[in-house]
């Protein structure tokens, strides 16, 4: 993919990767709130050889708004998890490029605990572990 046509002529740098249902929503929210992550509206951008239709301009075009005050070009699609191909060209579009996901077991298990507590107390043993993003 082609450098940015941006003034920044900066590159993304930040992708957010999970399993479906593991609050992606949530992180881009919470990164975009911070003033120094530009996650666009439409946060999945499915770039990376996924969409045919996302080609490297159009990929590109979609972060021309972020301005030198973000820290973070932030793409966040789950589904680049499903896809081996999509890490080769993850690191050959910006080697330096953080990964951030969310643990897929983790979040199951904080479905179970949720709906155990708050759904169905029946459903059984409590389970060891928690929810969260590693990095």
């Amino acid at each position: 993919m082609p450098l940015l046509k941006m003034h920044t002529a900066r590159r993304v740098n930040l992708i957010g990767i999970g399993a479906a249902r593991t609050a992606t929503s949530s992180l881009a929210w919470m990164l975009r709130g911070t003033g120094k992550v530009f996650v666009p509206e439409e946060k999945e951008m499915n770039g990376f050889g996924i969409d045919a239709d996302v080609t490297a301009s159009v990929y590109d075009m979609r972060f021309s708004e972020a301005t030198t005050e973000h820290r973070y070009l932030a793409d966040i699609s789950p589904v680049y998890l499903s896809s081996i191909q999509v890490a080769e060209a993850i690191k050959a579009y910006n080697p330096d490029a953080k990964i951030i996901a969310r643990d897929p077991v983790s979040r199951v298990i904080s479905q179970y605990r949720h709906m155990k507590g708050k759904i169905d107390p029946s459903l059984g043993a409590e389970l060891k572990g928690g929810g969260g993003y590693i990095q």
